[in-house]
């Protein structure tokens, strides 16, 4: 039962590493044939994660209470922006292509963790110091690609961004904070890379005993 239970994710991550590499391969390739077919001079619409705070007059009505105005204060954790700029443009790019490229990887490692644990049920060998690499390996990919989006959209809301008015009010901006939460998930995959490896040395120290 877990035999096949393992199997099957495997054969699920690998399934999903193949499309992720299809993916960022039609990536290129559009990046490159888009610029020769299409000559249009419309903005781009590219979303960045900013966060910024806003209070706007509003008005509503209760049931047979009448009617209430007052400002709402208002949270934009994401924008849009229409750029012509090829700059912006290449940093999309570039930007997806880490994205499909760190998504390919993780499922690539993903895949071969779950095809060694298959083969250890087999051997009744459960901890083997190349997952415990490959976990680590995850986790400071996705670490590492959650600090790029984060420095991404500094350098977006403090060095490309001059001045963002809603409704016609200029309001302050920043990086959103809150994508730091994203951290404490890759935290977990760090402790657990560590509770494998004490699982390894455990095993290590009872084949010594033996």
């Amino acid at each position: 039962m877990k035999k096949g239970i393992i199997n099957s994710l495997s054969w699920v991550f690998k399934s999903m590493y193949s499309l992720s590499v299809v993916a960022f391969a039609a990536l290129i390739i559009g990046s490159v044939i888009s610029p020769l077919i299409n000559h249009s001079t419309d903005s781009d619409i590219l979303n960045y994660s900013l966060s910024t705070h806003i209070k706007l007059p509003v008005s509503y009505e209760i049931w047979n209470d009448g009617e209430f105005s007052n400002n709402a204060s208002l949270n934009i954790n994401e924008i849009s922006l229409s750029v012509n700029s090829i700059w912006y443009k290449v940093l999309d790019i570039i930007s997806s292509l880490i994205t499909y490229g760190c998504v390919a990887w993780v499922f690539k490692l993903l895949s071969e963790i779950f095809k060694s644990l298959s083969q250890s049920i087999k051997e009744v060998q459960y901890f083997d110091i190349e997952n415990y690499s490959k976990i680590k390996r995850i986790g400071f990919i996705s670490l590492g690609f959650h600090i790029y989006g984060f420095v991404e959209s500094v350098c977006i809301a403090w060095l490309f961004i001059d001045e963002l008015s809603i409704g016609g009010k200029a309001v302050s901006y920043g990086p959103d904070l809150s994508d730091l939460s994203h951290l404490f998930p890759i935290l977990i995959i760090f402790v657990i890379a560590e509770v494998y490896k004490a699982g390894i040395k455990l095993k290590e120290e009872s084949e010594l005993t033996i």
